[in-house]
C-alpha cells in the first residue's frame, strides 16, 4: 500500500498541523494493520509551492518526525538533512 500525506501549511493551518500530528501514530498503525506491513509512506506538504518533503524511500519514523515537526510557517523544521528534492 503506498499512502501519501498531503499537508497545506500555510499560517491559517496551525490547528490543522496539530490535529495531524496528535494523531499520526494511530494513522499510521491503522495503516499497517491495513496493509498487513507491506506499505510506503510519502509526506508533501504546499502553501504556494508544493515541497516533496520525502520519498518512498525515507523510513516511517522520519516521516512522522517531519510531521511532528512541521509548522503553519510552511516548512518542515529542522530536518533538511532528510528532504530529498
Amino acid at each position: 500500500m503506498d499512502v501519501v500525506f498531503v499537508i497545506d501549511d500555510t499560517g491559517s493551518m496551525g490547528g490543522a498541523i496539530d490535529n495531524v500530528k496528535s494523531g499520526i501514530n494511530d494513522i499510521i498503525s491503522a495503516v499497517n494493520a491495513a496493509s498487513g506491513g507491506d506499505y510506503r509512506i510519502v509526506l508533501v506538504t504546499f502553501e504556494d509551492v508544493v515541497y516533496v518533503n520525502a520519498t518512498f524511500d525515507v523510513n516511517e519514523n522520519d516521516i512522522i518526525d517531519m510531521i511532528n515537526n512541521l509548522t503553519a510557517i510552511g516548512r518542515v523544521v529542522g530536518l533538511g538533512h532528510l528532504i530529498k528534492h
